[in-house]
Order: structure tokens, then sequence, then C-alpha cells
């Protein structure tokens, strides 16, 4: 879990914002896989500071670059791939965060976010996406 100060949940929460748009705080939510209210808290920066995990799921969701999500660092845009400081360590995160929540990805999403990583990955992550899909198609079948 990230540390974040006082001022850094109030930035966090400005750039939660800035990806929301015009949408609902309730959609945005529903997309995390969090309630209304802790997304409120998040973005409004009076909540608890996120999780790694939750910090990669919205990074890949929401196609924006997770350097920037976490720290307002580097281009905003980028599938949710992590910049080349700490690049090991966010691979890990964002592996682990669909690895978690793949069952509320779309295909379409899925599909996106493996071929999106796995220019990224090193072979032992690829074989857990890939474990990944298999494990979702037997689910479904």
């Amino acid at each position: 879990m990230p540390d974040f100060s006082v001022a850094e949940r109030k930035a966090f929460g400005k750039r939660l914002g800035e990806i929301r748009g015009h949408r609902s705080m309730a959609t945005m939510a529903d997309r995390a896989g969090i309630s209304t209210a802790h997304w409120s808290k998040l973005e409004n920066g009076t909540g608890s500071n996120p999780s790694e995990t939750l910090i990669a799921l919205i990074s890949l969701r929401e196609n924006v670059a997770y350097d920037w999500l976490i720290a307002g660092a580097g281009p905003k845009q980028g599938a949710g791939v992590p910049g080349s400081a700490g690049g090991a360590t966010a691979r890990k995160i964002v592996t682990r965060a669909v690895e978690e929540t793949y069952k509320c990805l779309t295909e379409e999403e899925l599909t996106a976010a493996i071929r999106t990583l796995a220019g990224h990955m090193e072979c032992s992550e690829l074989d857990t996406m890939k474990n990944i899909v298999i494990k979702r198609v037997l689910e479904e079948s």
C-alpha cells in the first residue's frame, strides 16, 4: 500500500477526478470493484491510502499510466503499463490485479490487458496470464 501524505492523497484524488471526467462516481466505482462511497473518499482525498492492487486495476481499466496515476509522473496515457522506474514491481502489481479481478473484466478488456502487458512481461508473468485465460475458459464452459 502506498504511504501517501495528506497532500499526496488529495493529488491522487484529483487525478481520479480527471480520469472520471463526466462519468458518475458510481460508474467508476463499479469499474474498479469498490463501493461508490469508497471511490468518493479516494477522489476527495479523505479516504485511507488505496492499495497498490486497486491503483494497478484502475490504471489498467482506464488506460492511464501507472506511474502517472500513483505519482503524477510521466505521461498520462499508457494502458496501465508502468514506466521503467520500479517496472518489475509494478508489472507484478498489474499482473496480480488482473489475476485477482479477471472475472469482472470483459473478454475484450482481458485480451487488451494481456496484449498490452505482453511486451513488458517476463516468461513467468506471461505464463500467469495464460493460466488466467485457461481458468476463465474452463469456468465459463
